[in-house]
């Protein structure tokens, strides 16, 4: 994709989402507001096209846009804080297998650091999981607005050194 098109406007059009992902969990941190899915005919077929668009852009930019999964669940489903994240959580799981899968068969991957630091991912993770469990909706909606809102002003600041 980024043969055809260019990296940059590609790292433009994700850290525009990412803004406006971030605008979209503050509006739903906010008590009393009930935001609902768009209200579509086929949600799942169409969640289906946007995930590989947007897994496609992120493995071609080697972002880290697994976080975007969030936001097509945010915009196309109703679901909850905690689980929009488990599911996200388990997407990323799935998406991280395949793409291990693909630098294992180019031989490009450092078997012993990557099992050091997926050994502290792994308690951390369990850990994180269940503190989230424990949190408020409102914290949550909060939290994602922040990691939108980073993303976003991180790939803006890329952008803008590489001029």
């Amino acid at each position: 994709m980024a043969a055809f098109v260019g990296g940059r406007p590609l790292e433009v059009v994700f850290s525009i989402v990412a803004f406006l992902m971030a605008i979209q969990s503050f509006r739903r941190s906010r008590s009393g507001i009930n935001l609902k899915h768009m209200n579509l005919p086929h949600p799942y077929i169409l969640g289906f096209l946007i995930s590989l668009l947007i897994e496609t852009l992120t493995e071609t930019l080697g972002s880290s846009g697994k976080i975007m999964f969030i936001a097509v669940m945010m915009l196309l489903y109703s679901l909850d804080a905690k689980t929009m994240v488990g599911t996200a959580t388990l997407l990323m799981f799935i998406s991280a297998v395949s793409g291990t899968a693909g630098y294992v068969a180019i031989n490009r991957i450092d078997i012993v650091g990557g099992m050091v630091i997926g050994a502290v991912s792994l308690l951390s993770g369990f850990y994180f999981a269940r503190k989230a469990l424990s949190m408020k909706e409102i914290t949550i909606n909060i939290f994602l607005g922040s990691v939108f809102l980073l993303v976003s002003i991180l790939e803006s600041i890329t952008i803008i050194a590489s001029i």
